[in-house]
């Protein structure tokens, strides 16, 4: 088997992917650099993007009309995982209770969506007398709204990875305490906080079937994009469609637990790498996927 090439700490330079689109057999060329080092350039068989999809442009210096008109669509929400102490919380973390995950009321965009208590790590502690250490979540569909942009705002950042659950969010902090004292969690210590970037199409671009053209376009125009642009956020879903591609592009056998037991092989036809043809207005989108 091939060696792998694994390069940490890269920036790809803007425009700095190309495809030759119009060259079947030409290679993909990624240009990059690395701190301490000069700008490198590296030919491949195809191009496998993870990134964020809505980031695309800066990058691949030859998107097709239809990956510009699917890509634009995307637009980010926010989730903030919050690592805190307080006391335990009537109907959920007690003893009685006995419950490691809890689903909040509250309805509001960004207020408190649910929590985690893992008692498996603290099985000696009390759950009726000791501080409890959870897990909460908040989900923000619009993050740059003025009462809660700081922080927020900036879809560019990625996750930290350095002592992630560090950093806390005031703003976010101070409405989760509220939303958890006012269930019964007594004195809420914030321990730090992590927050990340979800992808997802509008309503009009579901309407128009943009996650099932992306999916017929994977392996097309020497590319598949890949990662939560496609799917969804969730690490399962990442996966599942990961071994989608992989049966049906590459026959490859996979078993319940997302193993490959067989070994993959390219597939009897490979896909083609011409681009697709261009979409010109709305109404063509939506005739040509109903």
């Amino acid at each position: 088997q091939d060696a792998l090439d694994v390069r940490f700490n890269v920036e790809i330079a803007h425009h700095g992917i190309k495809r030759d689109l119009l060259k079947p057999d030409s290679p993909v060329t990624v240009t990059f650099f690395q701190p301490g080092r000069e700008k490198a350039t590296m030919e491949f068989d195809m191009l496998m993007y993870t990134a964020p999809h809505a980031f695309a442009a800066r990058f691949v210096s030859d998107l097709t009309p239809w990956e510009q008109r699917i890509f634009s669509d995307l637009a980010a929400s926010v989730s903030v995982t919050t690592l805190y102490r307080s006391g335990p919380v009537p109907g959920y973390s007690t003893s009685q209770a006995g419950a490691t995950e809890y689903v909040a009321k509250e309805t509001r965009d960004g207020g408190w969506c649910g929590d985690r208590y893992p008692r498996a790590i603290f099985p000696s502690a009390s759950p009726d007398t000791a501080r409890q250490v959870r897990l909460a979540y908040q989900h923000f569909e619009e993050p740059c709204r003025p009462d809660v942009r700081e922080g927020l705002c900036n879809i560019d950042t990625v996750l930290s990875t350095s002592s992630p659950f560090s950093k806390t969010l005031p703003t976010q902090a101070k409405e989760l305490s509220k939303a958890v004292e006012a269930a019964g969690g007594k004195t809420v210590e914030v321990v730090g906080q992590l927050k990340w970037n979800n992808w997802r199409f509008s309503k009009q671009g579901l309407k128009a079937r943009f996650p099932w053209l992306l999916y017929s376009m994977q392996g097309v125009a020497k590319t598949y994009w890949l990662g939560v642009g496609a799917i969804s956020e969730s690490m399962r879903d990442v996966m599942n469609y990961n071994c989608l591609i992989l049966r049906r592009d590459f026959g490859a056998v996979i078993d319940a637990d997302g193993m490959v037991v067989a070994q993959t092989s390219p597939p009897p036809t490979s896909p083609s790498t011409a681009p697709p043809t261009s979409p010109q207005n709305n109404n063509t989108v939506s005739n040509t996927t109903s």
